[in-house]
């Protein structure tokens, strides 16, 4: 017996391949991609990635960072996009239960 449950919108929550694409197009342009927290490999593969992503463990961290690599770029897992101002916000999507952002240094 197979049971749908959810249908297309559940698993739109787990697909990453557009932020992938994302984080990808942006490698080749020369922006360090840097990621809040724990990142464990999940756009490597679907974005083909050929650079690092960098890790930090607080926003404190990338500001420290950017001041040495302004052209980096924030990848951040957050309850509300609210958070940011939306000129900071280069791609969001929902994600499990958060939004996955893209952030640009203000």
């Amino acid at each position: 017996m197979i049971i749908y449950c959810g249908g297309q919108g559940i698993l739109q929550r787990y697909d990453l391949k557009q932020i992938s694409r994302e984080i990808s197009l942006l490698q080749e342009k020369g922006v360090n991609v840097v990621h809040k927290g724990k990142y464990e490999g999940e756009f490597q593969f679907l974005g083909r990635l050929t650079k690092p992503i960098f890790t930090v463990s607080t926003l404190r961290e990338f500001m420290v960072l950017e001041k040495d690599h302004p052209e980096s770029i924030l990848i951040i897992q957050e309850n509300r996009k609210t958070l940011f101002p939306s000129e900071q916000v280069l791609y969001q999507q929902r994600y499990k239960n958060k939004e996955l952002l893209l952030l640009r240094p203000l």
